[in-house]
């Protein structure tokens, strides 16, 4: 490149529909803020997307990468971001996925923040649950923001973004939301490989959020689109994930990895611990859950009263909260 580039935008891909691939793209060009790079990172296409995305490319030599595994194998979303973290220029990496955008000041107003706020790792707001993409007014009517959990526009000290998610006060970033430090990502050990789609991309911010203060954006500056093809959707179809903290098999297996990483790295914060157990008590009191749901929604306080139910009925384990 004979630019030095301050972002890095890694997006990976796998045959999206190219209509939202060309719009991702577009909504990077687009921005006011011209000193990135854009790696796209080609996750075993076979379809027209690896094409334009080679076209893009040979557009824009100064300014857009194609990267892929060798071989051009399929090794699952953390093994990509990685490889376009692995090949990053810039001082901070934002992450778009190939069905997603950014608005067009989403680059400028979070690299102003971290002018602001030298201390900080990661910044992002409340990404848009974008349905209202169609143009049909009811689809429009069911766009909301992701929850912060805490309040905007302010720093946020670690471990209280970790306290906030586990105790379902916020949810996790997406990864379209953010603006990371590129030293911390590599300072936490990047995407755990082992994570090949689903969780991947909050085993990455729980390790920063655990280790290093966030900044939180009370606006969202990018899209997050829904759609049926998009992962989760087809997972959710699949009973294998949950839009909310229902036991699904993947999120125990987040769970199991977040206990083996808060013993490994020694953290010992009580609130986190204690926010963990509650997340696990599904998985380890199934019978007791199914009492605490049998009414409808699952909601905390619902828990709460059954784990109080469970403590009656069977003896906790050692240690558990």
């Amino acid at each position: 490149m004979n630019h030095h580039p301050v972002i890095s935008i890694v997006t990976i891909f796998r045959d999206p529909p190219v209509p939202f691939f060309e719009e991702a793209i577009a909504s990077v060009f687009a921005q006011t803020e011209s000193r990135w790079e854009l790696l796209l990172v080609d996750d075993g296409s076979t379809k027209p997307g690896a094409a334009m995305a080679d076209s893009i490319a040979r557009d824009n030599p100064d300014r857009v990468s194609v990267l892929r595994h060798p071989g051009g194998v399929n090794r699952g979303m953390s093994a990509s971001r990685n490889l376009g973290i692995s090949a990053a220029q810039g001082e901070f990496v934002s992450f778009l996925d190939a069905d997603d955008l950014y608005l067009p000041e989403k680059l400028e107003r979070q690299l102003a923040e971290f002018s602001r706020h030298a201390e900080v790792a990661m910044v992002y707001g409340p990404s848009l649950y974008w349905w209202g993409w169609t143009g049909d007014s009811k689809d429009a009517g069911r766009d909301h923001p992701r929850r912060l959990g805490l309040r905007p526009n302010e720093v946020v000290a670690a471990p209280l973004l970790a306290r906030a998610w586990l105790a379902d006060r916020g949810d996790t970033p997406a990864t379209c939301a953010v603006l990371i430090r590129r030293q911390a990502i590599e300072a936490v050990g990047r995407f755990e490989t082992d994570f090949v789609d689903l969780y991947e991309d909050q085993v990455l911010f729980y390790k920063l959020a655990l280790a290093y203060p966030a900044y939180l954006e009370g606006q969202a500056w990018d899209r997050y689109r829904r759609h049926p093809a998009a992962l989760c959707e087809v997972r959710i179809r699949e009973g294998t994930h949950s839009d909310d903290t229902r036991p699904t098999p993947a999120r125990e297996r987040f769970l199991v990895w977040l206990e083996a990483y808060l013993t490994a790295t020694g953290i010992r914060d009580e609130a986190v611990w204690r926010g963990l157990r509650r997340q696990q008590w599904p998985f380890r009191h199934p019978l007791a859950y199914r009492v605490a749901t049998t009414t409808g929604a699952v909601t905390t306080r619902a828990m709460d009263r059954a784990r109080i139910l469970a403590g009656r009925l069977v003896r906790r384990p050692q240690g558990y909260v």
